[in-house]
């Protein structure tokens, strides 16, 4: 099998990022929570049905009025930037997000 992300050879931008909200923790874990349930839920099946699966999960808005991805939530909460009371801010840079918390970075495009 053979992987091809076409976004790993693609770095963000370096300035340009406009606040576009805030958000609580709590909000994030249970966008991360929901994606992470509803994968699991699927079950296991042929690779092509599961990563599309995944693909439509995590690409999904973080939340409704947002055009976020939620993969932001899942790799924030996967790398153990998310803490309880903090707030993170989201911001934007053309095509590429960013979900800021007192801890670090998850980036998407």
């Amino acid at each position: 099998m053979s992987v091809f992300v076409p976004w790993s050879g693609m770095s963000p931008p370096r300035s340009g990022w406009h606040v576009e909200g805030e958000m609580d923790a709590a909000t994030i874990v249970a966008a991360a929570a929901a994606g992470i349930a509803e994968v699991a839920a699927a079950g296991t099946g042929p690779a092509a049905q599961v990563e599309a699966l995944r693909t439509r999960v995590w690409s999904g808005g973080l939340v409704d009025a947002s055009m976020a991805p939620r993969g932001l939530a899942f790799a924030a909460y996967g790398l153990g930037f998310v803490r309880e009371g903090e707030v993170a801010r989201l911001s934007r840079a053309g095509a590429w997000w960013r979900l800021t918390t007192p801890v670090g970075h998850a980036l998407a495009r």
